[in-house]
């Protein structure tokens, strides 16, 4: 994504995404990897780039597919996760540790608000809030 003199994003070619469309484009991409996931999706509208929501979103599946099961993380070591090459310590050994600093950099691109809890019974709980659908900055 480009970037003008103030370091803000080129929105121009930003247009209304479904974000729901986007969720199920990418779970039914991973029903070919032998994975199903049951999901019930409304409409949600933001005005993005529809790659890079994609992007947004395909990374917090995988995450979750990856992750969401795994132990207690703690409060202390969730900012860090959201940074880029950091991975959770315990063995894990998939991943280059960009997943999440990705969520992040898109997130705040399209100012969307970032939040992330620890599960008691493992992993993360990871939400994205996006404004209401919005023309890019002039």
């Amino acid at each position: 994504m480009a970037a003008d003199e103030l370091g803000q994003p080129d929105r121009a070619g930003w247009e209304p995404v479904d974000l729901a469309q986007v969720a199920r484009d990418v779970l039914d991409a991973r029903v070919s990897d032998g994975i199903r996931v049951d999901a019930t999706l409304e409409p949600a509208v933001v005005h993005g780039d529809p790659r890079l929501l994609a992007s947004l979103v395909a990374n917090l599946v995988d995450n979750a597919l990856r992750h969401n099961s795994g132990p207690h993380v703690p409060l202390a070591e969730i900012s860090r996760l959201f940074q880029p090459f950091q991975r959770r310590p315990a063995g894990q050994v998939d991943g280059h540790g960009l997943g999440l600093a990705i969520v992040r950099t898109i997130a705040t691109a399209h100012r969307a608000t970032l939040s992330a809890t620890a599960r008691t019974e493992g992993g993360l709980t990871v939400a994205v809030a996006f404004g209401p659908c919005h023309r890019p900055m002039t």
